[in-house]
């Protein structure tokens, strides 16, 4: 799932998009990408070019730094996303996923739960 923070200044997205990728488009230069997100609910879409490939390690991820101004109209909530090679024929689907939109003064809240028992089973503490 990809965390989308509205309060943070910048978002970072780490995909798989040049490990993905048909062989036909193997070694574009500036591959150029679009994520597609549609919420869950109202069915709305958005649409985020992603440009700036910033990845010291292209082979193995693709790394993009989004300023979260240029996508203020997002609404919160959840979304699912899909991610497009776009080129001059036409597009590929590369990568879906789904998202979780954060807005002004939302939290992620992460659960742990710690482990406590012995051997024979475990149980998890409220």
């Amino acid at each position: 799932m990809i965390l989308i923070d509205l309060n943070k200044p910048e978002l970072d997205i780490i995909v798989t998009l040049t490990s993905d990728l048909p062989t036909q488009f193997i070694g574009v230069e500036n591959p150029t990408y679009i994520m597609v997100l549609t919420n869950v609910f109202s069915h709305k879409v958005f649409e985020i070019p992603l440009a700036n490939n910033i990845s010291i390690n292209q082979q193995r991820y693709d790394h993009y730094r989004i300023d979260t101004t240029t996508i203020s109209t997002l609404e919160t909530g959840f979304y699912s996303y899909e991610i497009y090679f776009i080129s001059i024929q036409d597009s590929n689907l590369i990568e879906t996923g789904t998202a979780n939109v954060l807005g002004a003064g939302m939290q992620n809240n992460t659960i742990i739960f710690n482990e406590a028992g012995n051997s024979d089973f475990i149980v998890f503490n409220k």
